[in-house]
């Protein structure tokens, strides 16, 4: 019996493939008949189905060039500390007070790292 109810499932999902099926016919040929009166109509089915020649093109512009700075070993453990704190280190270009604030806040002595 319940071999039934899963062929029952597989016919019913196969009926609604179908009516997918048919509603996307369906729609693609109102596009088309809708292409003879109004040229948007065509303009637009090009640019989805064959996007790579009508498609829109997008200009992107990227800077790829980037400072890389060296740092000690410390320093890079300051930094990782402030950002676990929290600490807004795009206002740190060099080792000053938010690095040791964060340093302070988890037990790091300053005279030790001196």
């Amino acid at each position: 019996m319940e071999e039934d109810g899963e062929a029952g499932m597989e016919g019913f999902w196969e009926i609604i493939a179908n009516a997918k099926h048919m509603q996307q016919i369906e729609l693609v040929s109102r596009i088309m008949a809708s292409s003879r009166k109004d040229w948007r109509a065509a303009a637009w089915m090009l640019e989805r189905r064959h996007s790579s020649v009508f498609g829109r093109k997008v200009e992107v512009q990227a800077d790829l060039r980037h400072s890389v700075t060296q740092m000690s070993e410390e320093d890079l453990v300051l930094r990782l500390m402030a950002i676990e704190d929290g600490v807004d280190i795009e206002i740190v270009d060099e080792r000053g007070d938010a690095l040791l604030a964060a340093a302070n806040s988890t037990g790091v002595d300053e005279a030790a790292e001196e």
